[in-house]
């Protein structure tokens, strides 16, 4: 996989390839860098919006200048929650959502939203 990224960056502008692999976590592909995660395991209830969330933390993430690994870990921390959650856009209070991302990128600004 790592070789065919490799190729998708010749032939296309790219900053990032991630490659998803459910509950077998994530790759993150730069021109200069390789992360892969294991994913987080978790009792998962419903994987629909896992990729969704997973997708919005690493575009959140990256426009913020985090470091992959930083990223890596909340995306997988992020899309693992909602796995594990009924429905596809479960309810999630800032602080839950601060507590799930704290081990993950500490360069992520507060969303600043409200319930």
């Amino acid at each position: 996989m790592i070789g065919l990224a490799r190729e998708i960056f010749k032939l296309y502008s790219l900053h990032l390839i991630c490659i998803t692999k459910g509950g077998n976590g994530s790759l993150l592909i730069s021109k200069n860098q390789v992360v892969e995660h294991p994913g987080v395991k978790v009792e998962v209830a419903d994987t629909v919006g896992a990729g969704d969330a997973f997708t919005a933390c690493v575009a959140h993430s990256y426009v913020q200048g985090c470091p992959l690994e930083e990223i890596s870990e909340s995306a997988n921390r992020l899309a693992a929650w909602v796995a594990s959650q009924v429905g596809a856009t479960p309810s999630i209070s800032e602080p839950q959502l601060v507590e799930i991302l704290a081990s993950g990128a500490h360069c992520i600004q507060s969303p600043g939203f409200t319930e």
